[in-house]
């Protein structure tokens, strides 16, 4: 079964992880803004394994002010599985640890991010799904239920 719907259901758990991850990345992202002044900077924090992919390892260790607008383009999820996450940091511990800000080179603004191309902030997943997917409710109701079966 090429669509990745077999009986183990591993599309199924791909789309169900994402969406949970980008719903949480949402509410951590909004935490972040609502706290600026106490944490001003971020620590894009990638996992650093055999696993990580060329577009965490590229963002992993990137700092910029909470309210930068890179990160209305980079801020995780930014491709199926990624496991990143961002830190707040006060502006002491900004200074001991970096001191400036990293600079957005070539490589970064050349990444392909896809659909992952906007924090989870700004971009409605629910919508994009409902559009490519004549039979969302079954895919969800389908997911429910591996999800119940394992």
């Amino acid at each position: 079964q090429k669509t990745g719907t077999s009986p183990k259901g591993y599309y199924l758990k791909n789309v169900y992880r994402t969406n949970t991850l980008t719903s949480y990345n949402a509410a951590h992202q909004q935490e972040q803004r609502d706290n600026k002044e106490m944490f001003p900077y971020l620590l894009y924090d990638g996992v650093d394994d055999s696993r990580q992919s060329e577009i965490c390892k590229t963002l992993d260790g990137t700092v910029r002010r909470a309210d930068d607008p890179f990160w209305n383009t980079y801020y995780p999820l930014n491709h199926y599985q990624c496991r990143s996450g961002v830190i707040s940091m006060t502006a002491e511990e900004y200074k001991e640890q970096y001191g400036k800000v990293t600079r957005i080179t070539k490589k970064v603004k050349e990444l392909d991010l896809g659909d992952f191309s906007k924090s989870p902030l700004t971009t409605n997943y629910e919508s994009k799904l409902k559009s490519k997917s004549k039979s969302w409710k079954q895919e969800q109701l389908s997911l429910e239920e591996t999800i119940k079966g394992e």
